[in-house]
């Protein structure tokens, strides 16, 4: 399933894949085929692989020269420590709390430089 999401004159592809395996295979293709993926959110609940474990082999194929730095999100619906550390410990660029609103979502993809 394929989204837009608009910024002013921007547009930007959204790509929502199911699990953790599509997450890694679809970072490697993109980046073999153009490196268009600047970001990535991902939620720690996801099919094969979770959310923490996906984000700790893309940062070890990043080590290895394997694929370029992508800024990754992660998105927990729990705000305890232990959840959002697990994610930070992962290698999440930052972790976000559910409910997201789309200008608090704005406003830290700027300051990422993102958009």
């Amino acid at each position: 399933m394929e989204k837009v999401l608009r910024e002013n004159d921007s547009e930007y592809e959204i790509i929502q894949l199911t699990d953790g395996i599509e997450l890694i295979k679809s970072i490697i293709d993109d980046q073999s085929n153009g490196n268009l993926i600047k970001c990535v959110f991902t939620d720690e609940n996801m099919e094969y692989i979770n959310g923490s474990e996906a984000i700790k082999i893309l940062r070890l194929l990043e080590g290895k020269s394997k694929v370029k730095n992508v800024k990754i999100f992660s998105i927990s619906c729990h705000e305890d420590n232990i959840s959002v550390k697990i994610m930070k410990d992962s290698g999440a660029d930052r972790v976000l709390t559910k409910p997201l609103s789309k200008n608090s979502l704005a406003i830290m993809m700027k300051e990422m430089k993102l958009i």
